[in-house]
């Protein structure tokens, strides 16, 4: 990936967190923007293209231990977080996989606010990324995917 403008960097930061966008993908020189839960932004890429995160700078409005697991699992350059739980600091250092962000919390809570996210807490006991992404894989094959004809839009 070729060094990113500043300009552009520091504006795509304040995009994220005063925008509808909940993640942003810059991938040779394109940005790329989703509106659904970035969990399943990622793994609906790893699932259909598994190549294209490679080398990219993500920037995300949340990023959970599951989040971390697919950057990994995605080769992914570089993370921005507006928030990042200490479980996904954890991971992404264990990992070498470069990392900035605006805060950091102990763990993401349910939208109950009545303990850990759920996508969370189900990556909080495994060591390795792919343990993630397999219990992830199970749980989002019964849920229909938010991003319709993937190939289509990025080939």
């Amino acid at each position: 990936m070729k060094n990113i403008n500043l300009q552009l960097y520091d504006g795509l930061k304040e995009e994220i967190r005063d925008s509808k966008s909940k993640i942003i993908i810059l991938k040779e020189g394109d940005i790329i923007r989703f509106t659904i839960d970035e969990v399943k932004t990622l793994m609906t890429i790893l699932q259909n293209d598994p190549g294209y995160l490679r080398g990219t700078l993500v920037i995300a409005k949340e990023v959970n231990k599951s989040m971390a697991a697919l950057a990994v699992l995605g080769n992914i350059k570089e993370i921005y977080a507006d928030m990042i739980s200490e479980h996904a600091v954890k991971l992404l250092d264990s990992y070498h996989i470069k990392f900035k962000y605006r805060q950091t919390i102990p763990f993401f809570e349910s939208k109950t606010k009545a303990g850990f996210d759920p996508i969370e807490l189900l990556a909080i006991p495994c060591e390795y990324p792919t343990e993630i992404y397999i219990k992830l894989d199970g749980l989002f094959s019964k849920i229909p995917s938010d991003i319709k004809g993937w190939s289509k839009i990025f080939r």
